[in-house]
């Protein structure tokens, strides 16, 4: 009588349930080093309700930007995911759904938009699919080398 117990136990304790597409969002803190690269953490809720941090293997063309980003969760789990957005013309414009972080004196914001999908998972998340639009606030020196940026990822995923 004990098992059937435990198992809806450990069924409700996983951090994405099979289904139907479910809403998700995502909120990014990133740091950059002198490289460019990013790494920071994340907290996402709804279909996928997970904490951790993360590392970017990011590739710029002119405006353009291709994210490979490697999400690691508290419990050890890896999602992967991409993300393909462009800088936005007048540099202070992204949308209303991912509000601007407070201004810095000396720095400036630039807007990225864009998309992202899942590419893979590990346990849990190991056949998670999902997609979304990505916004992202990157602060950048006057010279415009990056420094943070707060990003915003909403979309729809689910395990299949």
């Amino acid at each position: 009588m004990k098992r059937p117990i435990a198992a809806i136990l450990l069924l409700a304790a996983l951090p994405v349930t099979a289904g139907p597409p479910v809403a998700v969002w995502m909120d990014v803190v990133t740091i950059f080093d002198a490289n460019r690269i990013a790494s920071g953490t994340f907290t996402a809720t709804g279909a996928i309700n997970e904490q951790g941090t993360f590392i970017d293997t990011p590739q710029f063309l002119g405006a353009a930007v291709h994210i490979t980003r490697l999400l690691s969760t508290s419990g050890g789990e890896y999602i992967t995911i991409e993300i393909n957005g462009t800088h936005v013309a007048g540099s202070k414009v992204a949308p209303t759904w991912c509000p601007a972080p407070p201004a810095v004196p000396g720095t400036v914001l630039v807007g990225e938009i864009g998309h992202w999908k899942i590419v893979s998972g590990t346990g849990p998340y190991a056949t998670l699919q999902g997609t979304g639009a990505w916004a992202s606030w990157v602060t950048t020196t006057p010279s415009f080398e990056p420094l943070s940026a707060k990003e915003c990822l909403s979309g729809m995923a689910q395990n299949l």
